[in-house]
């Protein structure tokens, strides 16, 4: 079988929708430290899937997606 993550998206866009919460969370983290003079964050997102997230991730410090 090979892997289409259009398809994917298509079919399953919800999973990825629970997330946008938790990329919320991560950036006022993110604003927390900076205030605080704080390091960048480096974010791991373990079971990226398709990396809907990655991308407003990398905005927020280094992002590096696995799944």
């Amino acid at each position: 079988m090979d892997w289409d993550a259009e398809l994917y998206d298509r079919q399953h866009g919800f999973v990825g929708a629970y997330g946008n919460d938790l990329v919320d969370l991560v950036r006022a983290i993110a604003r927390e430290r900076e205030d605080g003079g704080g390091r960048a964050l480096r974010i791991l997102d373990v079971g990226c899937g398709t990396g809907a997230h990655l991308d407003a991730l990398g905005e927020i410090g280094d992002a590096v997606g696995v799944d």
